[in-house]
């Protein structure tokens, strides 16, 4: 009997870009507010996140004229959610170089029976 092939490690693959310094757009309550790449969010602001502190973790993630939009505003936790919604997908090109997934087709599949 021979011996299974062992496969060879495929070296073409692309290199995954370079996670980008600059911030990324997000909405909030219809204003458009720029965000920290997640690279380059700080462990506090991490921690306040855990912990519902949104307007600390605001302090430390957005830029200046996004946090002067923060306070402005003074969000709502739906209007919070819908603003963390509109820069995810653009935060997952940012760190990984995939597009963003296609949640209208996520929504829309089946859900398997277990």
């Amino acid at each position: 009997m021979a011996a299974p092939q062992k496969k060879k490690a495929n070296n073409d693959q692309p290199t995954p870009p370079i996670p980008s310094e600059e911030p990324v757009l997000g909405v909030l309550c219809g204003r458009q507010v720029r965000i920290l790449p997640v690279q380059q969010w700080r462990a506090s602001a991490l921690k306040a996140l855990r912990e519902g502190d949104l307007d600390a973790w605001a302090e430390r993630c957005l830029t200046d004229e996004g946090l002067d939009v923060w306070d402005a505003v003074d969000p709502t936790f739906a209007e919070v959610s819908e603003f963390f919604a509109s820069f995810s997908d653009e935060m997952a090109v940012t760190e990984t170089g995939a597009p963003p997934p296609n949640r209208a087709t996520r929504r829309a599949a089946p859900r398997r029976r277990r």
